[in-house]
């Protein structure tokens, strides 16, 4: 396929997937609490689709390899690799954490901006496919 090509598709899923979501987003940030659960599922609901589309333009590429995307059947060394960079992340959170507690000025600071919130256990599973489809939207394209 020609550069142009490859441009016009990308433009195209952009002009499909994402403008909508920016076209519909408030001019100004809302100070209302947000419905956490209404907005996850509504981005699943939305995303998971087209993570699908996606999928299956990419498959459409006969003549390129999924692992040419960096889609590979997942592995063992994935695992542990989303263990240690689970484990990393913490580790590089805690003084933030412990900042938060022992500094005012520092929990007045994480205390402000958009604030998602789960209230029970069952919404953990909701927020890791919420998290998942969001990203991989976002990197396939």
């Amino acid at each position: 396929m020609s550069p142009h090509g490859l441009l016009g598709e990308a433009a195209l899923l952009f002009l499909v997937l994402f403008l909508p979501g920016y076209l519909a987003q408030p001019a100004a940030a809302s100070v209302a609490p947000v419905d956490t659960v209404r907005a996850m599922l509504q981005s699943v609901i939305f995303g998971v689709p087209q993570v699908l589309l996606m999928l299956h333009l990419l498959r459409l590429q006969s003549e390129v390899p999924l692992e040419h995307f960096g889609l590979y059947r997942p592995r063992v060394r994935d695992a542990l690799r989303a263990a240690g960079a689970f484990l990393g992340s913490l580790a590089l959170a805690a003084p933030f954490v412990a900042g938060m507690a022992l500094v005012p000025a520092v929990r007045e600071l994480g205390s402000a901006g958009y604030r998602w919130s789960l209230h029970s256990s069952w919404e953990l599973p909701l927020a890791l496919v919420f998290g998942l489809t969001a990203g991989y939207r976002e990197e396939l394209y």
